[in-house]
């Protein structure tokens, strides 16, 4: 499924890891709880204690992360990435009758997965938006507050609140920030020519925002026109080289990429300017 696993083992014990999409770097900033995110080989890991199958999704992820914490503090715990270990012993296919494995219909799982989302979305997002929601009364900058507040539900998929916040804060003052957040829902809803509207004026207010470059070298790019994404991208290198790394698929200059070989990496993510 794409989805890179991982073996996990303690002493009398073994469970699993699933990596996200998500630089490390972006942990910190996303998760409430970064501490049960396991940060290996510059992939951020979900740790799953996958006898927790009764159980609700979040105790299986919370109850396998204090298994690794308790037990990589004593350096008992060890981490097998199954892609390195099928270098070593390569998968092995089955001789005589097929398998018949039956899964279960996707009209079960949708609504369980439904449910346990939004229970970690509920979860994660009350702390956060009560302590931006208090501050927001006492600011004398609520565009900016409105702003923060847009950017944490577009971080966890809700987007129609996030285009709210992201509105009211323009009705203020025509802030640089929301312009590009705005770009960025339609860049996700693919509404490219919307996207591009916003990038260009966020480009007029703000020309050396490395969040929009990003975005313009992207966009560029997924539209076919190399040259304008190798331009931005380039003003993105020289700006700021750690952003720029983490969309190396970009850069036209490296040696044996040809352009139509460019693809995403999978390890970005959607720049949400604060």
């Amino acid at each position: 499924m794409g989805i890179d696993t991982a073996f996990i083992t303690i002493p009398g014990h073994i469970f699993m890891a699933f990596a996200l999409k998500l630089p490390p770097s972006e942990v910190q900033r996303t998760f409430q709880d970064p501490e049960d995110i396991i940060v290996f080989d510059d992939s951020a890991w979900v740790p799953v204690e996958v006898t927790k199958v009764n159980s609700s999704f979040l105790e299986a992820w919370k109850t396998g992360a204090i298994e690794w914490s308790k037990n990589a503090a004593k350096d008992s715990a060890k981490f097998y990435p199954l892609s390195d270990s099928w270098k070593v012993y390569e998968p092995v296919g089955y001789v005589g009758e097929d398998m018949d494995i039956s899964f279960i219909p996707m009209v079960d799982v949708k609504p369980v997965y439904a449910k346990e989302m939004n229970r970690f979305i509920d979860r994660e997002l009350y702390g956060r938006m009560s302590a931006l929601e208090g501050r927001l009364k006492q600011s004398s900058r609520k565009y900016v507050i409105l702003n923060k507040l847009g950017i944490v539900q577009a971080q966890f998929g809700r987007i129609d609140k996030a285009r709210s916040y992201f509105n009211e804060a323009l009705k203020i003052i025509k802030y640089s920030p929301s312009l590009l957040n705005l770009g960025n829902i339609s860049y996700m809803e693919g509404d490219l020519s919307k996207a591009l509207s916003y990038y260009g004026q966020v480009e007029k207010l703000k020309p050396d925002s490395t969040s929009m470059l990003v975005q313009l070298a992207r966009i560029y790019n997924d539209m076919g026109d190399f040259t304008s994404s190798e331009l931005y991208y380039k003003k993105l290198k020289s700006r700021n080289p750690e952003l720029a790394a983490h969309y190396a698929y970009l850069d036209l200059s490296q040696p044996g990429s040809g352009r139509a070989s460019k693809q995403s990496s999978g390890k970005e993510v959607m720049v949400w300017d604060e």
